[in-house]
């Protein structure tokens, strides 16, 4: 909805699983050697999410090589086939240097009819 550096998009999104299969032991002999999982979710299970979300890059020089560093916050809203509303804001902070490392600080807090959760963590990348 805005242009760059300071970029606000919103967003649909769908989505669909379908699990109606058990948990499939693959055996070699009388040794267990995989366990193939489906998905966690019930059959035939549906959600629907919308989300506002800011992103702002704050780097000196705006070119496609330049070193990132940026913020960004987004606020999620939605349903699904279990009756679980849920809201979510996500937070994140990332610093590009020297070409070759990233540091970010992150965070969520997610609240829902059936259960809530909340995050933070820091990242160190380095690249070579």
């Amino acid at each position: 909805l805005t242009p760059f550096p300071k970029i606000f998009k919103f967003e649909v999104r769908g989505e669909y699983r379908n699990s109606d299969k058990l948990n499939n032991f693959v055996f070699e002999g009388s040794d267990l050697v995989n366990i193939i999982h489906p998905y966690w979710t019930p059959n035939n299970y549906k959600a629907f999410l919308a989300s506002f979300s800011w992103y702002h890059d704050l780097s000196l020089l705006q070119f496609c090589e330049a070193e990132k560093h940026y913020y960004e916050f987004k606020l999620s809203t939605g349903t699904d086939t279990e009756k679980n509303p849920t809201i979510t804001f996500y937070g994140g902070w990332h610093l590009e240097f020297r070409k070759k490392g990233l540091i970010s600080i992150n965070g969520y807090i997610t609240r829902s009819k059936i259960w809530d959760a909340s995050s933070v963590w820091a990242e160190y990348k380095y690249s070579f």
